[in-house]
């Protein structure tokens, strides 16, 4: 017997062997059934090698399990065509599945109370669902097992999932509209790919996650008020230029274990933590981004991390506007880190950071700060008005300081400890060491 189809299963129609049904130009209404098994009452089924045709307007409605199925290598169009169940577990609007093709373009698969899926392709099928219509579903659109979905310009309303590509598969979805999704608005994992050029998940409780060397495109793309923006995990990328991704509660960007995300212009402003979170051995590529008034720290770089940001705007941040950790790496030469709550910038533990011509006035604590091994490249920054320290330097640190500017600084400008170097050069304020002379708690050069 073909899969699904034995002799439990009630299809309203069905062609199977080769058969070809006759074109369905009616859309049918499934009545329920006590003594049949709502999940099996499917409504038009093509199955082994076999077609079907439904006209637009038409198709099946209130369907138990599949309101639209192509199985083994079966074709069935379907553009305009209207197909929802009604809502059991297991079903599912339009789904295509061994090596089977549905075209769906237009079509119209809202109405049910809730599906567990509105469109899938599953076993090496494809679906061509532009601009298609789904709504109160489990997943959105759904492709597995090196499947295929053409989505774009599709409206999907109140899913858990939004789109969702597994297993060597594929969703092409540009300018998808789907807020407010329960969980994922976008997701890739198993060396999947969605490209969502344009899209719009904003409202959804997490935005964008590309997983286990998958890879997401969602540049432009309006990621706006989540709970975190994009995560990319497992050597996985994502590519996010000019997306709007300001207002995540937690995180902007969450990228973890040799992952990158390509990240230029993009805006990730008023975050609740961390606009830009990178860990073990991740980058991301930020130039011309914007990153004001994150909730603690503009950018975090750990555990071996590398952040490219040129011109990155990441002012007001709650605690620091850049922060590398764990022999991790920020290169944002002429970043605005003005306003930072407590330092503009830390490197610790043996990370190096690059903020050439950078603005990191008003710190409340200090301009730059350099711990444990870690060195800063700070030529010409402004580090003016500073509320304790200007440039602090500890256990073993380097800062190159040259030609900083230090009008307003409150206490202390330049401070080494414990074998740390400051290259003041070309600058005025106050040292906590005679500068010049190599002591137990380093050099400041000033010359």
């Amino acid at each position: 017997t073909s899969e699904g189809y034995t002799q439990f299963d009630y299809p309203a129609f069905i062609a199977l062997n080769g058969a070809f049904l006759p074109i369905i130009k009616q859309l049918f209404r499934m009545e329920d059934d006590s003594e049949i098994y709502t999940d099996n009452k499917h409504g038009i089924v093509a199955t082994i090698n076999s077609k079907a045709i439904i006209m637009e307007g038409c198709g099946v409605i209130n369907a138990g399990g599949f309101a639209i199925h192509a199985n083994e290598n079966s074709v069935i169009n379907a553009n305009g065509a209207i197909a929802n169940t009604t809502g059991n577990y297991n079903s599912c609007n339009i789904y295509a599945n061994n090596s089977s093709i549905i075209n769906a373009n237009y079509a119209n698969t809202s109405g049910s109370s809730y599906s567990r899926i509105c469109i899938c392709a599953k076993n090496n099928s494809i679906i061509n669902a532009n601009y298609a219509e789904a709504a109160e579903c489990g997943y959105g659109i759904l492709a597995r097992y090196g499947s295929k979905i053409n989505a774009q310009f599709a409206t999907i309303l109140h899913p858990y999932f939004g789109v969702y590509a597994f297993n060597n598969s594929v969703i092409n979805a540009d300018y998808v509209y789907m807020p407010n999704s329960e969980f994922y608005g976008i997701g890739a994992e198993e060396n999947s790919k969605v490209n969502a050029y344009g899209a719009n998940v904003s409202g959804s409780n997490r935005g964008v996650l590309a997983n286990r060397n998958s890879t997401v495109n969602v540049g432009g793309a309006n990621i706006s008020n989540t709970s975190t923006g994009i995560e990319a995990d497992n050597g996985s990328t994502v590519f996010a230029l000019d997306a709007n991704v300001n207002y995540a509660s937690v995180y902007g960007l969450n990228v973890q274990h040799g992952s990158t995300v390509n990240a230029q212009y993009i805006r990730i402003n008023d975050t609740g933590q961390r606009a830009v979170f990178v860990d073990t051995g991740s980058t991301v590529y930020a130039d011309n981004s914007q990153m004001q008034r994150a909730g603690v720290y503009g950018i975090y770089a750990t555990g071996g991390s590398k952040v490219v940001a040129y011109k990155v705007n990441a002012s007001g941040a709650g605690t620091s506007g850049i922060y590398a950790d764990k022999a991790s790496t920020v290169i944002a030469q002429e970043a605005n880190v003005s306003g930072s709550g407590t330092y503009g910038v830390y490197a610790n533990n043996g990370s190096k950071v690059d903020i050439y011509k950078a603005n990191a006035s008003g710190a409340g604590t200090s301009g730059i700060y350099a711990d444990r091994a870690s060195s800063v490249t700070a030529q010409e920054v402004n580090i003016s008005n500073s509320r304790n320290y200007g440039v602090y330097a500890n256990h073993g640190s380097k800062v190159d300081a040259y030609k900083v500017v230090t009008t307003g600084v409150v206490g202390t400008v330049f401070n080494v400890f414990d074998n740390s170097f400051i290259n003041a050069s070309g600058t005025t304020g106050s040292t906590n060491i005679t500068r010049n002379v190599i002591t137990s708690n380093g050099i400041i050069l000033r010359w």
